[in-house]
């Protein structure tokens, strides 16, 4: 998944090796946008994706010497390694 912006990021624990963070983005398709259609069939289409608020918990080495505050390089090393984002409900905003 494609990360469009980052919202924000937290630390949220620290220690001798990793830093966690709690990072809050916009995460390309991850919300429903149309639903699929099965019938009649001459109207039948797919689901559609779209954008959506999401948040993920990362721990992050202290070797990978990554900068947060670094939008671009962050949102880069974050889409490398294929993070399992929670989508924000409408309720959790």
């Amino acid at each position: 998944m494609s990360i469009l912006s980052i919202d924000s990021f937290e630390s949220v624990l620290l220690d001798n090796d990793t830093i966690t963070y709690e990072v809050k983005a916009i995460v390309e398709d991850t919300v429903v946008t149309l639903p699929a259609v099965y019938n009649p069939p001459g109207e039948a289409h797919p689901e559609e994706l779209g954008p959506g608020l999401c948040w993920v918990s990362v721990e992050i080495p202290h070797r990978d010497d990554i900068d947060p505050e670094n939008e671009e390089e962050f949102k880069v090393y974050l889409e490398g390694l294929n993070l399992d984002w929670n989508v924000y409900e409408a309720s959790d905003y």
